[in-house]
């Protein structure tokens, strides 16, 4: 995935200088880019402060030695090369819309936005380091019908919404694409959106995952009656809501006795998300089914088959699901389990899609109003991909792969000492936290973040029994620090014993006090 070292050609006829100065200062807005985007993740729609302003104004002066004009940043026009600095310049008046979109301009910005990132070659972006992605999806987190901080409005004081968040608020748009898909999609379509835009569920759904692999193709079989759909089998699963048999008086569900059969009938009909299969002592029995509810628990022990068909008018399903596999294979935080093809294939389809589509909106004008969440995984997948890169590739490496033995020298561990914290680390169990703790974790500076994870890793401690370390009043004789402190104590004579008084001290022992006696011991002469 590295960066050829001759540019690959663009589709437009701008030429962006890229010699050794012009990268140097292309490399200094790139440090800047991805601090701005770090900042702007946990803020509100369009909340811009005064240190903003203060990067912009640096992100003007770096701009002035890339050999461009000014009005390059203004301007829809495309590189006629991908290299390293046009990609700069791509993110750069990404970063500078957003600080400067309106309504009455809204849709026209999404637009070239879009246009220019489809574009871009995705796996080089993600290898550049540009945080392309992570603005984007930070637009689409501020900007999309879906936003899921929009449609929380009651939640915060109008006042410190913009007229933009109005406008975007009450727009009533849709997505033409999700109103013709057909199949399950439809059922999962909804939970798939919240959960990666609220980030909720995503380590721990191992259902969402299996959708996900569905959707891109990679789970589920074909079967002769029905080539174009894949079915995925869910056994003690049931499928909720007959779909009517036209031809009998009574409106129950169409019943099949024959599975191959029930699945052909059902990829013929567009609301069918698959069907459910009870049998009993006599025969089977098949029911094709609209999915509500969707994959509920069967309490007599039915199977259901899903049915997950290949798009043919869109394929925003399909992209998604791609991409969030891509994510997932990254969990390892290892770029050798990284599959850059499902990247490949999500972008190819999305280009193929927006060349030949036939409908009746601009189509990155439905890329925007779809409920899938296309952009925020593809944030997601430029983060996760970042943070899986090799400690040489990333600037901050020395720091970062320090950090432990940092971290033993400033507490005074160890060898030893070290080595079994970090054993007994290697057993915690992230069903200790609550979710919404270990999901929605804010924080855009180092010390932010270390006072996150120190406030997360008090609560964990708690939760596995390794704190409280030792009574605050009184230590038991086994406890590590006893030795140490009869030590003191025996060290300690006169009027010093009276200050060692004050501190909880095991038995010598081994029989210890009361905690009555403790107290009683602790309180001052004359109390």
């Amino acid at each position: 995935l590295a960066l050829a070292s001759c540019d690959e050609a663009g589709p437009g006829s701008l030429h962006v200088p890229c010699g050794d100065e012009e990268r140097a200062n292309w490399e200094a807005i790139q440090t800047l880019l991805q601090e701005e985007a770090v900042a702007l993740s946990s803020r509100l729609p369009f909340g811009f402060l005064k240190a903003d302003q203060a990067k912009l104004g640096a992100l003007h002066e770096q701009l002035g030695g890339v050999g461009l004009p000014r009005t390059v940043l203004a301007s829809t026009e495309l590189p006629n090369s991908w290299n390293f600095c046009s990609f700069g310049l791509i993110t750069s008046r990404l970063f500078m819309d957003m600080t400067a979109i309106t309504g009455d301009r809204f849709f026209a910005v999404i637009v070239t936005t879009l246009r220019s990132v489809l574009a871009t070659p995705w796996l080089e972006i993600l290898a550049s380091g540009w945080p392309l992605f992570s603005g984007l999806a930070i637009l689409a987190k501020w900007g999309t019908p879906h936003s899921v901080i929009l449609r929380g409005e009651a939640a915060f004081d109008a006042a410190r919404w913009s007229e933009l968040s109005d406008f975007i608020r009450g727009f009533s748009g849709s997505s033409i694409c999700d109103a013709v898909e057909a199949g399950a999609p439809q059922a999962v379509r909804s939970r798939i959106s919240t959960v990666w835009r609220q980030r909720r569920g995503l380590e721990d759904d191992g259902e969402i995952e299996m959708f996900e692999r569905a959707l891109a193709g990679l789970e589920g079989s074909h079967v002769r009656a029905s080539p174009h759909c894949r079915w995925t089998e869910h056994a003690g699963r049931f499928l909720g809501g007959a779909i009517a048999d036209e031809q009998e008086e009574e409106q129950s569900g169409k019943v099949f006795s024959n599975l191959i059969e029930s699945l052909w009938a059902c990829s013929e009909h567009r609301d069918c998300m698959g069907v459910t299969a009870a049998r009993s002592s006599e025969a089977l029995a098949v029911t094709l089914m609209r999915g509500d509810p969707f994959l509920e628990v069967s309490p007599i022990g039915e199977t259901s088959f899903v049915r997950w068909c290949e798009p043919t008018v869109c394929f925003h399903s399909r992209v998604a699901g791609l991409l969030a596999v891509a994510v997932r294979r990254l969990d390892s935080m290892d770029l050798n389990d990284f599959a850059p093809e499902l990247v490949l294939e999500a972008q190819g389809l999305i280009r193929d899609w927006v060349k030949h589509q036939l409908a009746a909106v601009e189509s990155e004008v439905d890329l925007w109003l779809t409920e899938w969440p296309i952009f925020e995984i593809l944030g997601r997948l430029q983060q996760r991909y970042e943070a899986s890169k090799p400690p040489k590739e990333r600037e901050e490496a020395p720091a970062s792969s320090s950090w432990p033995t940092a971290l033993r020298k400033a507490l005074g561990f160890t060898d030893d000492a070290w080595r079994l914290a970090t054993e007994e680390m290697a057993n915690l169990s992230p069903d200790l936290l609550p979710l919404g703790l270990r999901e929605e974790v804010h924080c855009t500076s180092g010390k932010t973040c270390l006072g996150e994870l120190h406030a997360r890793m008090q609560l964990l401690l708690f939760s596995t029994g390794a704190l409280p370390l030792r009574d605050p009043l009184g230590n038991k004789i086994e406890d590590s620090l006893g030795p140490v402190q009869l030590e003191h104590r025996r060290a300690l004579t006169g009027a010093n014993q009276a200050i060692n008084s004050w501190i909880p001290r095991p038995s010598e022992d081994g029989d210890g006090l009361s905690a009555s006696e403790l107290l009683d011991r602790l309180q001052p002469a004359e109390h």
